[in-house]
């Protein structure tokens, strides 16, 4: 009898092992959660964001539907494309994507393809960045609506597809986000405006009227001497690759007279206007308009630290004039991803503003008094006080630059190695560099 029974067992543990094998099986069916849709509000824009994490299965493609009210709000990605590059293409970092947009329909359709699932297995992944602006000033809600038409993934066998959305019900549920626009987070970007006075000149750094994400990475000097004006604008992309970018500078022509130069051969003198790789700078003189594009190979050019983007001289036609504004709109600006030959959009992942505005000052400065500053005194980059400078000072930096940490126990003063009045990611990028010992002093302050 007992024999009877323990061939029975066998004959059952055989009977499921073969049903076992002959079913394509797909690992992570009790995770619960694999999207997530956030929003940040930025001004009067809107971000949503969408990530997933795949990081439990070998994902190869997918193609998803995403909609919006359009009564409510309004899509800021054109329907068609530019030139040989969709724009809307730029909204994701995944692996040969492709985006397609119809603002009038309110629908975003999204695919992509993966050679080997390799992008998603760290968990999680941005999957679409959706800038919106509101219709109505009265609008109460953000609502977004996701729909997976497809989803494969490798099974257990070589060479074996697995349909995910019917092997997992989880996954092929529709995701729904609301939020009330109320509630949507803000990011706030204090910035930190200072002033140099010297005994020949006026030089100052102008305040940026407007702060906005990212805005910590350009700067705008001043140089006033004779009735004549220099302003430089410089960025600073060190943690950035970028590829490519287009700028429009704006400046009031009733104050100021742009002054070019001489043409040199058949070269146009606009261009010694910047630093940029690859730059091309148009300007209009008539319209106070200034145009600044440019193109790097590799985005190499820009990690030494900040780059000159635009030196303009004046010739200050109003002799009362006591400030102007200068405006920046910046069109495209693309870094290098690994994942997408064409690089992606930091102005669609809300990394870079997409306009400043500086209010940029012409008064004199008075200049009968030095300005009194204490020296600090402690180990320049020795931010926790252990009298070396080494990679802990570094980390401690970027986590108050980020705001994962307060500065209590912090020397502040010791952290603003390049002395601009702030500690941010550049600060901490400078002090591993020397506890490395790849540069051997900071910028001087």
């Amino acid at each position: 009898m007992k024999k009877q029974a323990l061939g029975l067992l066998l004959c059952i543990c055989l009977l499921i092992g073969v049903l076992a094998i002959g079913l394509p099986t797909l690992a992570g069916e009790d995770t619960p959660t694999y999207y997530s849709i956030s929003a940040a509000r930025e001004g009067d824009v809107y971000y949503v964001t969408v990530r997933c994490n795949w990081s439990d299965f070998t994902m190869l493609n997918g193609e998803f539907l995403f909609t919006y009210d359009t009564e409510e709000w309004e899509l800021l990605v054109e329907d068609r494309a530019h030139g040989p590059i969709d724009p809307a293409n730029s909204l994701t970092p995944l692996p040969a994507a492709e985006v397609g947009v119809d603002r009038a329909a309110g629908e975003v359709r999204l695919a992509f393809i993966s050679t080997d699932g390799a992008e998603f297995t760290d968990g999680w992944v941005t999957m679409l960045v959706l800038p919106f602006k509101a219709r109505k000033p009265e609008t109460e809600d953000i609502k977004i609506e996701m729909n997976t038409d497809t989803l494969v993934a490798e099974g257990e066998k070589p060479g074996e597809k697995v349909d995910v959305l019917e092997e997992n019900e989880e996954i092929s549920k529709p995701v729904e986000f609301e939020k009330p626009v109320a509630e949507v987070p803000t990011t706030v970007i204090t910035t930190t405006t200072t002033t140099t006075t010297a005994k020949d000149d006026s030089t100052t750094t102008a305040p940026i009227i407007d702060p906005a994400v990212g805005a910590e990475h350009y700067a705008v000097e001043v140089f006033v001497a004779d009735g004549k004006a220099t302003v430089t604008v410089t960025c600073d992309y060190s943690d950035f690759y970028m590829l490519n970018g287009e700028f429009l500078f704006t400046y009031p022509t009733d104050k100021l007279d742009l002054i070019l130069g001489q043409k040199v051969g058949p070269k146009d003198p606009a261009n010694n206007m910047s630093d940029l790789p690859g730059k091309q700078v148009n300007a209009d003189e008539e319209t106070g308009t200034i145009r600044v594009g440019f193109m790097s190979g590799d985005g190499a050019a820009f990690l030494n630290g900040p780059v000159t983007m635009l030196k303009m001289e004046f010739d200050i036609l109003d002799a009362a004039a006591a400030d102007f504004e200068l405006g920046m709109t910046c069109d495209t600006l693309m870094q290098w991803d690994e994942n997408n030959p064409r690089g992606i959009s930091v102005l669609e992942l809300g990394l870079m503003p997409r306009a400043l505005r500086w209010k940029v000052s012409l008064a004199p400065t008075p200049t009968t008094t030095e300005p009194t500053t204490t020296k600090p005194q402690g180990i320049l980059g020795d931010v926790d006080t252990s009298k070396t400078v080494d990679s802990t000072d570094a980390r401690l930096t970027l986590q108050y630059a980020v705001k994962k940490i307060t500065g209590d126990k912090l020397d502040l003063q010791m952290a603003d190695v390049d002395g601009n009045g702030e500690v941010n990611s550049t600060d901490a990028r400078l002090i591993l560099q020397y506890s490395v010992k790849k540069i051997h002093e900071f910028p001087k302050k």
